[in-house]
């Protein structure tokens, strides 16, 4: 839960992963996969799956995550 994150939209979340590098491949069978997406929007908090080929990966795609999300909320307070 980050109160930065209240007030993202589900939508915005989607485009974003999905229009990165972190988005799932179904190919490779690795990627983010975002649930509870609603309660961003109300409680500052989303659920997400990071799934990589081996443990590293996994964790760099959380911590991808993280940095994206983190942009979206700067980007968000600037407009």
């Amino acid at each position: 839960m980050d109160p930065r994150y209240v007030g993202l939209r589900p939508a915005h979340l989607i485009r974003a992963v999905t229009g990165s590098p972190l988005g799932y491949d179904p190919e490779r069978a690795t990627g983010v996969v975002l649930h509870m997406m609603s309660a961003a929007a109300e409680d500052g908090k989303f659920g997400a799956v990071c799934i990589g080929a081996d443990r590293a990966e996994a964790a760099a795609l959380l911590r991808g995550l993280r940095e994206l999300v983190d942009e979206l909320v700067r980007v968000k307070s600037r407009m």
